[in-house]
């Protein structure tokens, strides 16, 4: 029998090309892309297999701890843990916390490096790919898998293969005490000759020409020890500040949050540049598995369902002598292209993007003149999500804000209150349970409640059916900033 795999699942990225849809707060691994669940539920989905997987270990950026949950538990498929990174710092420091965090439950671990935002059409064929690459990894390589390269991408990196692996054989064959793995034919796996960062166009379309060159999917199998062993020699520093994050690292609300102090410090590198790039064991089995980092409006462009025309829609999207075009519409807004060639629209309810279908690359340019701009658009949307739901901004004026909440069954706000703003919430759905200084009352649909400034309150949803309710803020002064909480349920006071 193979042995199980432990999946450790990247979730750290930021998802900027796929703005505006993606944010910061809530980047493109939570949200549904390819099918109807969040890309890292079906990154877990994909590894769900008791009898080859173990449950999934996630490392995750703090701020996106709950979602990470949510996501998971939703689909089914809840973590074993979840290691929080206090920042970004990139595959290399994720890649070592969780290989040190899974051999401490088991030396002879076999770790399943997965990003959480990427599509894969055929699993069957995924989960061959990886009985193929086991007795590679048993033994000591550091397999990565190349995506077959049907066109001359500029979005993605490129694996140059070298000469094949020959069959290992560690005993002969007539031996009855060799492993599975010992008499295995490692023959369809190569050696690296070289990793190539995002080619141009004419650079692209002479590694297709060349017919050894693949994509980078930036999925990884390996021993934990393997990996540990290899930073110890090519990159030592990173490991050890990331040994002393883990080993700093303190219990909150069930996660295990990585020492902020030592993480900070480390480099922030990717694990191809650290590891892959200067290894002598590293290793790259060719794949067809249908696989896409969907890291652009194009590449997901290509992943959609398309009419005659070539044209792929979401929501409430139209086409009207139109071909090859992409138009992404927000829930509730309405977006007609007419006449266009090629052309990617993007309309959420607080920004609409407008482009070339062959220069979605660029969408970076504009969240780093958001960034410098010191505006919010590339940070939060409209819609925000917490812990114990969602809020939806859905008007604004000078001294009033006026909100739509969320409220998950069982789940409750923290007790707080303001210093510059009172509140008054109108339930719409549900029954909501409320603190109000020393009251506390059940608001049915229909009627509301006038909160102070200055007034000590909580919302609670006790039903089993979703709380949702109009929240008008008023005051001179209206921050997310100006709340003082009391207690909490999420560690937030």
């Amino acid at each position: 029998m193979q042995p199980r795999v432990f999946p450790l699942i990247l979730s750290g990225g930021s998802g900027s090309r796929l703005w505006p849809v993606s944010r910061a707060s809530r980047p493109k691994q939570f949200l549904c892309l390819s099918d109807d669940h969040a890309m890292i539920a079906g990154t877990a989905r994909r590894v769900k297999d008791a009898g080859r997987f173990h449950t999934p270990t996630v490392i995750a950026n703090t701020d996106h701890r709950f979602l990470v949950m949510d996501a998971l538990e939703q689909a089914g498929c809840p973590p074993a843990q979840v290691l929080l990174e206090p920042c970004g710092r990139n595959t290399a420091a994720a890649i070592a916390a969780g290989a040190l965090y899974l051999a401490e439950k088991d030396p002879e671990a076999l770790v399943l490096a997965m990003p959480s935002d990427h599509a894969v059409q055929d699993e069957v064929a995924f989960a061959a790919a990886i009985e193929q690459a086991l007795p590679a990894a048993e033994i000591g390589h550091i397999v990565t898998f190349g995506a077959s390269a049907s066109r001359p991408d500029t979005g993605y990196g490129y694996i140059q293969r070298g000469e094949s692996i020959n069959p290992v054989r560690r005993k002969a064959a007539q031996d009855p005490a060799q492993s599975p793995s010992d008499s295995q034919d490692l023959s369809k796996l190569f050696h690296i000759q070289r990793f190539c960062e995002k080619p141009d166009a004419k650079t692209a379309q002479t590694y297709i020409n060349a017919g050894d060159y693949f994509w980078n999917t930036g999925i990884f199998l390996f021993k934990a020890s393997s990996v540990i062993a290899e930073m110890q020699a090519l990159c030592p520093k990173l490991l050890e500040g990331t040994r002393q994050a883990l080993r700093k690292a303190c219990q909150d609300l069930g996660f295990i949050r990585l020492d902020a102090d030592s993480f900070a410090a480390l480099p922030s590198v990717a694990f191809d540049v650290a590891v892959m790039e200067k290894t002598k064991k590293g290793a790259v089995l060719p794949v067809e598995f249908g696989w896409s980092d969907i890291g652009s409006w194009h590449s997901l462009w290509e992943s959609m369902k398309k009419d005659a025309q070539g044209n792929a829609g979401k929501d409430d999207a139209c086409f009207f002598h139109s071909s090859d075009c992409l138009a992404w519409s927000a829930p509730g807004v309405f977006t007609a292209l007419v006449g266009l060639h090629n052309v990617a629209v993007i309309a959420t309810d607080d920004a609409v993007l407008v482009m070339d279908k062959n220069r979605t690359e660029e969408v970076r340019e504009v969240v780093e003149h958001l960034k410098s701009a010191r505006r919010s658009e590339h940070v939060t949307a409209s819609q925000v999500y917490r812990p114990w739901g969602n809020y939806q901004t859905i008007d604004t004026g000078k001294g009033y804000i006026v909100k739509r909440l969320a409220v998950k069954p069982g789940a409750k706000l923290s007790l707080q209150y303001h210093h510059h703003r009172a509140e008054h919430w109108t339930v719409v759905e549900g029954v909501a349970t409320v603190t109000r200084g020393e009251e506390v009352f059940d608001l049915p649909a229909n009627t509301s409640t006038y909160i102070a400034k200055g007034q000590t309150h909580r919302l609670e949803n006790k039903q089993r059916t979703p709380l949702v309710l109009i929240e008008v803020q008023s005051g001179e002064t209206i921050d997310e900033e100006d709340i003082v909480r009391l207690e909490d349920n999420y560690g937030r006071v």
